[in-house]
């Protein structure tokens, strides 16, 4: 496809010992990833190297897409890389410096919710 980067595991695959998700857990982990100007999208996937269980990921392989936020410049003038948002509408999504908590919980509200407790506001995770 033009005008984006594709990218996959160079040996297909890998496993690795998690750290996150279940800590000490082997995790075989499967990517592949499409870079545009704007969309970033993933397949990754997460299994259980012995069972082939999902961990995570799409479990029909179909990729998510996410939206360009930003987007990072040079700036000659100060010889630093500098970033831009460039798309206004999520802004919200780069952390508490850029939302109010009630911004964050309305936005989260309309899309069913956090998936997962450290997605949370802190003062929803004070609640629970």
């Amino acid at each position: 496809v033009e005008d984006a980067v594709h990218a996959v595991m160079v040996h297909g695959e890998a496993i690795v010992d998690s750290i996150t998700m279940i800590p000490g857990k082997p995790i075989r982990i499967l990517d592949q990833l499409s870079l545009w100007e704007k969309d970033f999208w993933i397949n990754d996937r997460g299994l259980d190297p012995v069972t082939g269980n999902f961990i995570y990921g799409n479990h029909r392989g179909i990729p998510y897409c996410m939206e360009r936020v930003t987007s990072i410049f040079k700036d000659f003038e100060s010889r630093t890389w500098q970033r831009k948002v460039i798309n206004d509408s999520l802004e919200w999504t780069m952390g508490p410096d850029y939302r109010t908590d009630e911004q964050y919980d309305s936005n989260m509200d309309q899309i069913g919710g956090p998936s997962t407790r450290m997605n949370l506001s802190g003062r929803e995770q004070q609640k629970q």
